[in-house]
């Protein structure tokens, strides 16, 4: 999962690619605003310093010109009380090597008087503690780094939460992790939480993402282990949705699952390429989110019974979403959340059957004929494939390829069939019989 700010632990990037990239650019934006802010110093104080005595041109007079005439003297805490506290211009007149805490609160209070904004403080002290942060972990192999074990993750993630404690004790209420993100990808994100509901769930999130992350590498080695790991990963999820439910009132917790819930990141999928209004897709929404709860996906892979049932449900849902997409967007919204519908879609297309509503139907009876037959097959099987079974499966095949061939044509429709997706509509075929016994009992 992606980190819930910008203040997720570099320390992470080794097992969350994504995460590196982000704090890549962090890095560099750092980098950046210190060069820039060296840039302004030298050419303040080389403007504001005196001119040489003499004409003449003496080796190192570029430096006494941006340093001053003379060296000062070191205070007892071994900075030049020069380099203690900003010049005339406002700015600090020289930059100074940062060592411990002391040193960037000094740093911090420097760069305020000089009227800098928090976003470039918060840059600043956010690449020197990443800094910090990587160095402590640089004496680990580079394999361990890119993949790390339980404790070298565990070690990460508390030295991630010490970087946000400190980067708080520096910077005080600025260091806050909603005062650092960006308004838009803050809405984006999270809708209208104030500064402390916002402080409190990213904290939340933070949390669960080391939970998850825990779990993910339980060391997974067969069917049961992966469905237990996935049952531990619901669970997870449905805890943190009950958390955040403490936090957040109803309004709040509706719009934050609008944005990061599994229900909507499957709304999504469906709306990106189409124009909705918030309207159409808080309703979207609201359906998916219900049929999401009154019917769980189950871990593991499911039972042709439950794959069944799960397609009826699927079906019912597009028809109560075909009420809030009236039109043929709603065909291009499932295209983007149902594989088969978007298979035949792109069947269709291909051998020029130019009506959605048509690939439709074809879907709708792709699924009914699917879950009929499988059942009959299976109960054909159970009775030995005797003749009765084997003709009522027969029966049911003429009776869909009839209704199959009405919506294509019988060309398009024997094409249809020939099709991974269409192959549902051919009859099984007979069980070789044994063969006959050789005379003599050879």
């Amino acid at each position: 999962m992606l980190p819930a700010s910008d203040t997720f632990p570099p320390g992470l990037a080794g097992s969350h690619p994504a995460l590196m990239k982000i704090f890549v650019l962090l890095a560099l934006l750092g980098v950046s605003v210190l060069a820039n802010l060296a840039l302004v110093v030298r050419l303040r104080t080389m403007a504001a310093a005196p001119p040489a005595a003499t004409g003449a041109h003496s080796p190192g007079s570029g430096r006494a010109a941006v340093a001053g005439a003379s060296t000062p003297e070191k205070g007892p805490t071994g900075r030049s009380p020069a380099a203690a506290r900003p010049d005339a211009t406002g700015l600090p007149p020289a930059w100074r090597a940062i060592n411990t805490d002391a040193d960037l609160r000094a740093l911090v209070g420097d760069l305020r008087a000089a009227g800098f904004p928090i976003k470039a403080l918060r840059a600043i002290v956010s690449a020197l503690l990443a800094e910090q942060m990587r160095a402590g972990f640089a004496k680990l192999p580079f394999w361990q780094r890119l993949s790390p074990s339980k404790e070298t993750l565990a070690m990460q993630q508390a030295a991630a939460r010490e970087m946000q404690t400190k980067l708080e004790q520096i910077l005080g209420p600025d260091g806050r992790p909603s005062v650092a993100m960006d308004p838009v990808l803050r809405e984006q994100r999270y809708g209208t939480l104030s500064d402390e509901k916002l402080d409190a769930v990213l904290k939340l999130e933070r949390d669960y993402q080391e939970m998850q992350a825990g779990t993910a590498r339980g060391g997974a080695v067969n069917l049961d282990d992966i469905k237990a790991q996935q049952e531990q990963q619901k669970l997870l999820e449905t805890e943190k949705l009950t958390d955040l439910a403490s936090l957040l009132s109803p309004a709040e917790l509706e719009a934050y699952e609008l944005r990061n819930s599994t229900s909507a990141r499957r709304v999504m999928a469906g709306v990106r390429d189409l124009a909705v209004s918030d309207e159409e897709y808080a309703a979207l929404f609201r359906l998916q989110k219900a049929s999401d709860a009154a019917n769980p996906r189950a871990s593991g892979s499911p039972s042709p019974d439950e794959m069944f049932k799960r397609q009826a449900a699927q079906l019912a849902l597009h028809e109560q979403m075909r009420t809030v997409l009236t039109d043929d967007r709603f065909y291009k919204f499932l295209e983007g959340t149902d594989p088969t519908y978007l298979a035949v879609a792109r069947f269709a297309e291909k051998n020029s059957v130019a009506a959605p509503a048509t690939s439709y139907q074809v879907y709708q009876l792709q699924i009914e004929a699917q879950a009929t037959i499988v059942t009959l097959s299976q109960q054909s099987r159970g009775a030995g494939g005797n003749a009765a079974a084997l003709a009522a499966l027969a029966s049911k095949l003429a009776a869909y390829n009839a209704r199959l061939d009405a919506l294509l044509g019988p060309q398009v429709a024997a094409a249809y069939r020939k099709q991974p997706t269409g192959r549902i509509f051919n009859l099984p075929a007979k069980p070789t019989p044994p063969p006959a016994p050789t005379p003599g009992g050879g």
